[in-house]
């Protein structure tokens, strides 16, 4: 769990390199508290893990996630296709934001 602000936003400047211009192809979850978002960017498969759960939040970026075959449900479908704009913080708070093309 990220509680520092400064550190959260150095993690959010460098992952901002690393999602803008991404197409989201998805947005699911398989388990209570955790949302995945799954991006394509020049042919590389990027997966954002973000869990909520008290006590123990966090996000992730990873290459590779095995997505159940079964007990998933998914999120957000407007933002599905949508091209990353950008990733950021909101000024002096924990508060992260997605821009995409036609929504944040």
């Amino acid at each position: 769990m990220i509680q520092n602000y400064f550190f959260l936003n150095r993690l959010v400047l460098e992952a901002n390199e690393i999602l803008r211009d991404a197409v989201i192809q998805e947005i699911f979850s398989q388990e209570k508290g955790t949302m995945v978002i799954y991006c394509e960017k020049s042919n590389e498969n990027i997966f954002i893990e973000i869990s909520a759960i008290p006590g123990n939040s966090y996000f992730t970026i990873k290459n590779k996630y095995t997505r159940a075959k079964k007990n998933t449900i998914n999120f957000f479908d407007e933002a599905v296709k949508q091209k990353i704009i950008s990733f950021e913080i909101a000024n002096d708070d924990r508060i992260i934001k997605i821009k995409l093309e036609q929504s944040e």
